[in-house]
């Protein structure tokens, strides 16, 4: 369960009522300049700076941004969210045509206002963070609403990844000289002989019932020689 602030609680028990933003923050690749930036965007009533963390952030108005439920959990599981929003506002125009969205760091926080006043009751809440899976730029019909869904996962999609780095003996060499994979080249080019004599190792099933644990391997090799 959540653990609300002292401010937030003493404004709740005065049975008020609270107004409810949703605060959404991308750090993306500007397609012009190659630089990464941030940009903010709320469903608030004008652009604001909101300190999160430490942080001032300019938050831009836009139309129709609708967050949905965020599901919550303990656990590793991978989650999914969907943001709907208006392609028509310039904050989001920029977002998907003027900077690369495509797996940029995203952030969701919610806000709490006073009715009365509109002052923040406390810092934002954040309620996702992960990275944007999908931000397709859409063109609706002649007359058509001009709406974008972008797709978020959450931050545990990077322990799905692999390793892009292979294992190899020139991968090896640089953890100090180490040289465990001298002849993993080789793999596949010595030639095994079943049944044979190869090296003056018997390799036949009577020879190798008779010989010792840790003697010679297939192909006259040792354990140790690979």
């Amino acid at each position: 369960m959540r653990a609300l602030s002292p401010a937030l609680q003493s404004y709740l028990a005065t049975r008020q009522g609270v107004v409810t933003r949703s605060l959404v923050w991308v750090r993306a690749t500007n397609r012009s300049t190659g630089a990464v930036e941030d940009l903010g965007i709320w469903n608030g009533e004008d652009d604001r700076v909101i300190t999160i963390g430490g942080q001032a952030r300019t938050y831009l108005r836009t139309e129709a941004l609708t967050v949905g439920q965020i599901v919550s959990q303990a656990g590793l599981a991978v989650r999914m969210h969907r943001l709907q929003l208006s392609s028509l506002s310039a904050p989001v125009a920029q977002l998907l045509r003027g900077y690369d969205a495509r797996n940029a760091p995203i952030e969701i926080h919610r806000a709490f206002f006073a009715t009365t006043s509109m002052a923040m009751l406390e810092e934002p809440e954040r309620r996702f963070k992960g990275t944007i899976d999908e931000a397709p730029i859409p063109t609706p019909e002649a007359g058509g609403e001009a709406s974008a869904d972008i797709v978020c996962a959450s931050a545990t999609r990077v322990l799905t990844r692999t390793l892009a780095q292979k294992k190899s003996r020139a991968t090896q060499v640089l953890r100090s000289g180490d040289e465990f994979r001298r002849y993993a080249d080789l793999s596949g080019k010595i030639p095994v002989g079943w049944g044979e004599i190869v090296g003056g190792i018997d390799n036949s099933a009577a020879g190798a019932k008779t010989r010792p644990s840790g003697g010679g391997g297939l192909g006259g090799f040792r354990s140790g020689d690979d």
